[in-house]
């Protein structure tokens, strides 16, 4: 099922896979941070050799199968099977796991370890046992591909917001983290650019749906040890503001790399490199330490 209110520039699927979309055409918000980095990292991400088969790491498929767990847990139960507890150093281990492999892609299921299937059932028994957390996320559609062209650089855009709330005009967007309280999730929110992944997803939000769609962006950030700590975080305007200049900054980036076909890396001059607040702190309180041992 698509909508499209702005027909022919932009539409909403609400049917289309998380595979698929990812797989699909558009320019995600992952793409303009592989952009940030460099152009060419984003050429040998997405074009060139590197665009073949994406290495995924442990935090990133627990962080997967979290929001299967906390979003979308009437499909967790059709497209999940849980490894049996077999030591696969034995041959009868070895077999059993096999069996397992076989029996979940014949299933089309994803086969995963007890433990992460454990870690992100606690995880949501977290966040249901969090009033305002289990509250935002009733109602609201979840998962849609919003899709949408830029006017000024042509380019086609998407992005795949965990839950929009068009009648209460929020967003919510799930991360996993080891440390959710606040000090420690500001610096992760600036580290993984979220105030432009807010930009992008509101801003994506409104000129597919017409109007602004998204008033209100909010994280919610749960832990993936116990005891699965779960906190809410609104991300402001200052952090809109510079996320919107900052993924138009890496878009018009990138359309000029499509039209010249040219990929630069890291500046090509000699860059200075200042020391930053924190080492020299640091190297100030080694000092005192040697001065005054005792």
């Amino acid at each position: 099922m698509s909508e499209e209110p702005n027909k022919g520039a932009a539409w909403i699927d609400l049917e289309l896979s998380n595979d698929d979309y990812h797989s699909g055409p558009g320019i995600s918000k992952s793409s303009l941070d592989l952009v940030d980095r460099s152009p060419l990292h984003y050429w040998h991400k997405k074009i060139g050799p590197g665009k073949e088969g994406a290495f995924e790491t442990p935090a990133m498929r627990l962080g997967s199968l979290a929001h299967l767990a906390i979003l979308e847990p009437e499909l967790m139960a059709t497209t999940v099977a849980v490894m049996p507890q077999c030591d696969r150093r034995t041959k009868a281990g070895k077999e059993e796991y096999a069996k397992a492999l076989e029996d979940a892609e014949a299933e089309g299921k994803q086969l995963v370890t007890a433990s992460d299937y454990a870690t992100v059932t606690a995880m949501k028994r977290a966040v249901k046992q969090h009033p305002l957390a289990s509250e935002l996320l009733r109602g609201g559609t979840r998962e849609g591909s919003f899709f949408w062209t830029d006017q000024m650089t042509g380019q086609l855009c998407k992005c795949r917001p965990d839950l929009i709330d068009r009648e209460r005009r929020f967003a919510i967007d799930l991360k996993t983290t080891t440390d959710a309280s606040a000090e420690s999730f500001k610096r992760s929110a600036a580290k993984y650019r979220y105030g432009v992944q807010a930009a992008w997803y509101s801003d994506g939000a409104s000129e597919c749906l017409g109007y602004t769609a998204v008033d209100t962006f909010v994280i919610l950030a749960v832990e993936t040890i116990a005891p699965y700590g779960v906190a809410l975080y609104e991300l402001g305007q200052d952090w809109i503001m510079t996320g919107q200049e900052m993924y138009r900054r890496d878009l018009n980036t990138l359309a000029r790399c499509l039209e010249t076909d040219k990929w630069p890396s890291y500046s090509q001059s000699i860059v200075p490199l200042s020391m930053p607040p924190w080492a020299a702190r640091s190297i100030t309180i080694q000092n005192d330490n040697l001065e005054h041992p005792f």
